[in-house]
């Protein structure tokens, strides 16, 4: 019961990010800045590169991801490295 309030949560928030993102302003807007948090684990890099490809194909936005200080930890070099996402 918990866990399918979670997924209802998640499809939520999903379905009023994308309104929020039809709604703005895009006319005139070439990029877009992505920005994560201080030493972005997995989770963040994924949902960053996730917000990127949404915003090119529903808005033809291009966007750069930006962080701050360095993602560390082998594994999250290795899903950069391996998912040729360009951060």
């Amino acid at each position: 019961m918990a866990e399918q309030k979670k997924t209802m949560a998640t499809n939520l928030e999903a379905s009023e990010l994308l309104e929020r993102l039809r709604g703005g302003s895009w006319k005139g807007r070439r990029e877009l800045l992505i920005i994560t948090h201080t030493h972005p684990d997995p989770d963040t890099i994924a949902s960053a590169a996730a917000l990127r490809l949404l915003v090119k194909k529903c808005f033809g936005v291009n966007s750069s991801i930006a962080y701050k200080r360095d993602y560390c930890r082998a594994e999250n070099r290795a899903m950069v490295q391996k998912l040729n996402i360009t951060l």
